[in-house]
């Protein structure tokens, strides 16, 4: 008996596992570009961060060496919907990046896919979509940081 449960358990987390990769929202590919002459640090500091983090392909590099810059792609599995987030940190500078995919109606005058970029202690950040599949609503988007 508690073999057939625990089959039964597994089958059903198989099952709802791969509904759940059906329906996830368009992949994002990420690429930060330090334009610094320091090391730039990937910090998780928020939830989003960490939910980037958790599904991101490859992982963010820890550190990304002056004039380098680090892909990644993240799909997290969210219906209809994407994000990525990630901080970097240069000394005492700070770039806060945000990219979002939503599914919204064209007659409600929102754009789909944003994009953000919050600079403290001086940093310069810069954040732009590069890309945008216009079938799957898979897109790319740069961070820079100086």
């Amino acid at each position: 008996m508690l073999v057939k449960t625990s089959s039964r358990a597994v089958v059903a987390t198989v099952v709802m596992l791969s509904s759940m990769t059906a329906y996830a929202g368009p992949l994002v590919t990420v690429t930060f570009k330090n334009l610094s002459d320091k090391d730039a640090h990937h910090t998780i500091i928020s939830v989003n961060d960490s939910n980037t983090y958790l599904y991101a392909s490859p992982k963010p590099k820890a550190v990304v060496t002056p004039g380098t810059s680090d892909t990644f792609q993240v799909q997290t599995g969210l219906s209809n919907s994407n994000f990525a987030s990630a901080h970097y940190i240069i000394g005492n500078k700070t770039c806060k990046f945000y990219t979002v995919y939503r599914d919204v109606p064209p007659s409600s005058g929102l754009k789909p896919h944003t994009v953000d970029a919050t600079p403290s202690g001086g940093a310069i950040c810069t954040a732009n979509i590069t890309s945008i599949n216009a079938v799957t609503k898979a897109w790319s988007v740069e961070f820079t940081m100086r």
